[in-house]
Protein backbone atom coordinates (compact mmCIF):
# COMPACT_ATOMS: atom_id res chain seq x y z
CA UNK A 1 0.00 0.00 0.00
CA UNK A 2 0.96 3.32 -0.58
CA UNK A 3 1.83 5.49 2.90
CA UNK A 4 3.23 8.43 1.33
CA UNK A 5 6.94 7.48 2.63
CA UNK A 6 9.72 8.71 0.74
CA UNK A 7 13.42 8.06 2.11
CA UNK A 8 16.34 9.73 -0.05
CA UNK A 9 19.88 9.37 0.75
CA UNK A 10 22.87 11.29 -0.73
CA UNK A 11 26.92 11.47 -0.51
CA UNK A 12 29.07 13.96 -1.94
CA UNK A 13 32.45 12.79 -2.34
CA UNK A 14 35.27 15.20 -3.37
CA UNK A 15 38.66 13.93 -4.38
CA UNK A 16 41.32 15.96 -2.77
CA UNK A 17 42.43 18.95 -3.93
CA UNK A 18 46.25 18.55 -3.61
CA UNK A 19 47.21 20.10 -6.92
CA UNK A 20 47.25 24.14 -5.93
CA UNK A 21 50.22 25.95 -5.96
CA UNK A 22 49.57 27.79 -3.08
CA UNK A 23 50.19 25.35 -0.37
CA UNK A 24 47.43 26.82 2.15
CA UNK A 25 44.40 26.09 0.23
CA UNK A 26 45.39 22.73 -0.63
CA UNK A 27 42.55 20.28 0.67
CA UNK A 28 41.95 16.57 1.63
CA UNK A 29 39.24 14.58 0.31
CA UNK A 30 36.02 13.83 2.37
CA UNK A 31 32.95 12.74 2.16
CA UNK A 32 29.37 14.33 3.36
CA UNK A 33 26.01 11.96 3.76
CA UNK A 34 22.86 13.46 4.09
CA UNK A 35 19.06 11.87 4.52
CA UNK A 36 15.82 12.77 3.68
CA UNK A 37 12.22 11.67 4.67
CA UNK A 38 8.84 13.13 3.33
CA UNK A 39 5.94 12.05 4.74
CA UNK A 40 2.65 12.85 2.22
CA UNK A 41 -0.01 10.65 2.79
CA UNK A 42 -1.97 10.22 0.08
CA UNK A 43 -5.70 12.32 -0.81
CA UNK A 44 -4.33 14.33 2.56
CA UNK A 45 -3.28 18.65 1.91
CA UNK A 46 -0.12 18.14 4.17
CA UNK A 47 3.72 17.05 3.91
CA UNK A 48 5.86 16.53 6.34
CA UNK A 49 10.04 16.74 5.88
CA UNK A 50 12.57 15.91 8.01
CA UNK A 51 16.36 16.13 6.89
CA UNK A 52 19.94 15.53 8.60
CA UNK A 53 22.93 16.97 6.80
CA UNK A 54 26.45 16.32 7.00
CA UNK A 55 24.94 13.10 9.18
CA UNK A 56 28.12 12.13 10.86
CA UNK A 57 28.93 15.94 11.48
CA UNK A 58 32.60 15.66 9.49
CA UNK A 59 34.84 18.78 9.83
CA UNK A 60 36.22 19.43 6.15
CA UNK A 61 36.84 22.92 4.29
CA UNK A 62 35.56 23.42 0.49
CA UNK A 63 38.22 24.44 -1.84
CA UNK A 64 38.47 27.94 -2.52
CA UNK A 65 40.13 30.07 -5.23
CA UNK A 66 40.93 33.12 -3.10
CA UNK A 67 43.51 32.65 0.08
CA UNK A 68 41.34 34.78 2.45
CA UNK A 69 39.42 32.09 5.09
CA UNK A 70 40.60 29.34 3.43
CA UNK A 71 40.89 27.47 6.79
CA UNK A 72 37.06 28.02 7.71
CA UNK A 73 35.15 25.03 7.90
CA UNK A 74 31.32 23.83 6.12
CA UNK A 75 29.00 23.83 8.50
CA UNK A 76 28.72 20.91 10.63
CA UNK A 77 25.39 18.52 11.31
CA UNK A 78 22.67 20.35 11.15
CA UNK A 79 18.81 18.68 11.08
CA UNK A 80 15.92 20.53 9.45
CA UNK A 81 12.22 19.76 10.06
CA UNK A 82 9.23 21.16 7.95
CA UNK A 83 5.59 21.05 7.71
CA UNK A 84 3.74 22.17 4.41
CA UNK A 85 -0.15 22.59 4.02
CA UNK A 86 -1.40 22.62 0.51
CA UNK A 87 -5.05 24.66 -0.26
Amino acid sequence: PNIGLTLMYSLMAVDAQNYDATIIRRRPGYMVHDILATWAPPRKPWRINFAVTNLFDKEYSMYKMASTNVDFPEVGRSFRFDLSYRF
